[in-house]
């Protein structure tokens, strides 16, 4: 995912809580998040138009690498 994701890794990692507790077997990642997206926003310092652009983004770039 770093690979696919570049410079945007890390705050995917923090939104969806990609850890050693979300692996699974075969490297495979369940994202899971514990936090409303107003939250997160805010935290991060993004605004919720800014954070909806990455997760559309982050959900093209994954779903596109797994044809």
């Amino acid at each position: 995912m770093q690979v696919l994701l570049k410079s945007d890794y890390p705050l995917f990692q923090k939104y969806y809580n990609s850890n050693e507790h979300g692996l699974w077997e075969n490297q495979k990642y369940v994202l899971f998040k514990n936090h409303s997206d107003k939250e997160f926003a805010v935290q991060n310092k993004l605004t919720s138009a800014q954070l909806d652009s990455k997760i559309k983004s982050w959900k093209q770039i994954l779903l596109a690498s797994t044809k």
